[in-house]
């Protein structure tokens, strides 16, 4: 097929650097099925990513919030930030909009994440349309990602994903996601771009081959839909006290010097990481939804060596 020879096949870089070193991923949707790490992103399975390559740290401190007389704490203020816990978000809401893009109108519409009045979750396509040449012989596929691909090429990902329901040819097509209280930190606005495409055969030639990736690739992306998220919360801002016992990693910042990064070390515990930011632990939770870890995706507050915690909202 003429579209797909012409498609640019390679890894794209991601859109979110870390400054230490690790990605920012994230705790499981109980709305997906349960994944393991290293499955398919879009199978289905909700999520994929490389293992980590190190060792697990220390359990998270069953204590949620930071610690008023901590080291560099700041006293009324930092028990007022611990107690932050998102709001939750409304039924009959619009929670997301986005348009798809795509070379020569192969795919046109747009998408929407809303909310019906039981605050179910649902992926809502209107005025849709895929040109049949492009997807004869493939059927395309779409998936929400937490990492997006940046534009059209090779469809892979490390990050968090998420496929609904298959495509049809309908204008208007509704896909439901799950109750909201069931997403990660009940809001989904970590997922970023709505991407489609047409998944290849698997490569026999794998180590598992069962995955299905040719020359890195799990299939050839023929539409991108960037999610504008119009539901934000209001988190406390971060500031960094210092190394405390449970808290000892290293910080990056961004190009505003602005806290950007967080590198867990060996013994590290979520509340003293909470702690030493002045924050409570489901904001960092928050900020890192979708995590996945050494034994696949973490629905728990546990952090591993090695991992990297987002700290910028805008990030997440």
């Amino acid at each position: 097929m003429g579209y797909r020879r012409g498609m640019v096949a390679g890894r794209l870089g991601r859109l979110r650097a870390v400054a230490l070193g690790g990605l920012v991923t994230a705790s499981a949707l109980v709305l997906l099925a349960a994944c393991t790490s290293g499955a398919a992103p879009g199978d289905g399975t909700g999520a994929a990513a490389t293992p980590p390559r190190t060792s697990a740290s220390e359990p998270a401190d069953p204590v949620a919030g930071a610690d008023a007389d901590a080291p560099g704490a700041a006293g009324d203020a930092a028990v007022a930030a611990a107690s932050w816990v998102p709001e939750p978000l409304p039924g009959n809401a619009v929670l997301a909009t986005g348009t798809f893009e795509s070379p020569d109108a192969a795919v046109t519409g747009n998408i929407a994440v809303v909310t019906d009045a039981a605050r179910v979750v649902e992926i809502v396509l209107t005025d849709f349309a895929l040109d049949p040449e492009v997807a004869a012989g493939a059927a395309p596929q779409m998936t929400l990602l937490s990492e997006p691909i940046g534009e059209i090429g090779c469809y892979d990902t490390d990050g968090y994903s998420f496929q609904p329901t298959p495509l049809t040819g309908d204008l208007e097509q509704r896909m439901t996601m799950g109750p909201v209280d069931d997403v990660p930190t009940g809001d989904p606005s970590f997922l970023d771009q709505a991407v489609i495409y047409l998944p290849v055969g698997p490569d026999l030639s794998a180590e598992s081959p069962e995955e299905p990736r040719v020359d890195g690739c799990y299939g050839d992306t023929i539409a991108i839909a960037d999610l504008e998220w119009l539901t934000p919360q209001d988190l406390p801002e971060l500031a960094d006290s210092g190394i405390r016992s449970g808290a000892t990693g290293e910080v990056g910042t961004d190009a505003d010097d602005a806290l950007s990064v967080y590198v867990v070390s060996e013994g590290d515990s979520l509340g003293q990481i909470a702690a030493r930011f002045g924050v409570s632990t489901e904001a960092v939770l928050y900020l890192n939804a979708g995590r996945i870890g050494p034994g696949g995706l973490l629905e728990d507050g546990t952090v591993y060596a090695g991992e990297a915690l987002n700290l910028s909202q805008a990030a997440r």
